[in-house]
This record gives C-alpha cells, sequence and structure tokens, in this order.
C-alpha cells in the first residue's frame, strides 16, 4: 500500500464529491427538451428574468449597387441588426416594392427588437462589391 499522509484522503474525497455535486448541478441546469425550455423560458421573462438569445448571422454578397437583395429571418427571430461590411449606405425595407424604406448611412447599423418569425427583409447597397450583415436573436 502506498503511504498517505494525514488529512489527503479526506481532502481528496472531498473534492470528488465537490466536482460530483457541480457536474450534477450542471445536469440539472441543462434542459433538452425544446418543449420544456419554451415553458421555462416564458417562466423566467414571467418573473422579469432575461433570457440568453442565439444569434444567427448571415453575411449577405451583394455584388452590384442598387439592386434588390433579401434575407429572410429564421422563425422564432426576437429582434435583428443590419448593417453594411464596407463604405456604403443601405436602403432597407420590409417590402419588396421599395416604396417606403429607410436609409442606413455607411458606418451605420440599424436594430430592431421586434418579434419577426420568418420575415423577409428587402435591402439595396450604394456601392459594388458589398457584403450585408445581418444578425437574427432568437
Amino acid at each position: 500500500m502506498a503511504e498517505v499522509k494525514a488529512g489527503a484522503q479526506p481532502q481528496a474525497e472531498h473534492d470528488n464529491l465537490f466536482r460530483d455535486t457541480a457536474d450534477l448541478n450542471k445536469a440539472i441546469r441543462y434542459v433538452r427538451d425544446t418543449n420544456a425550455a419554451a415553458l421555462l423560458e416564458q417562466i423566467i421573462l414571467a418573473l422579469g428574468g432575461v433570457v440568453a438569445v442565439v444569434p444567427v448571422i448571415f453575411n449577405v454578397a451583394c455584388p452590384l449597387a442598387n439592386v434588390e437583395y433579401s434575407q429572410t429571418l429564421p422563425a422564432d427571430t426576437k429582434g435583428f441588426m443590419i448593417k453594411a461590411r464596407k463604405n456604403s449606405s443601405i436602403k432597407f425595407a420590409y417590402t419588396a416594392s421599395f416604396t417606403e424604406w429607410i436609409t442606413i448611412d455607411a458606418g451605420v447599423s440599424y436594430e430592431d427588437k421586434n418579434f419577426y418569425s420568418g420575415q423577409t427583409i428587402y435591402f439595396k447597397n450604394s456601392k459594388p462589391d458589398e457584403v450585408v450583415e445581418v444578425v437574427a436573436f432568437n
């Protein structure tokens, strides 16, 4: 048998118990069932808590200037942000007709925190060879 120093074994047992308890707590907090996760999110929000969001990033290549491009937002999108990566301004609209739009100046982002499940957004960049960045928050 190996020699054990006084106090070494109980400390090691304590460390193992602590690790097991920490792992157990992580397992309890992790929810795999999507229905249970949605219900838990509703409870957290009803109690005034904050629920973490999972961003989805789209980099839309826009090789031509003043041509309509679009991006469909994922289901359950709770908000989004849009901006041009380079020095283009963007004409942005919620409909393809572009009868009404807003202009997002170069170097500026636009953020909308409303609920848009499956909404398609439309945009035109002012300069060629642009990438429009869209971040959807679920």
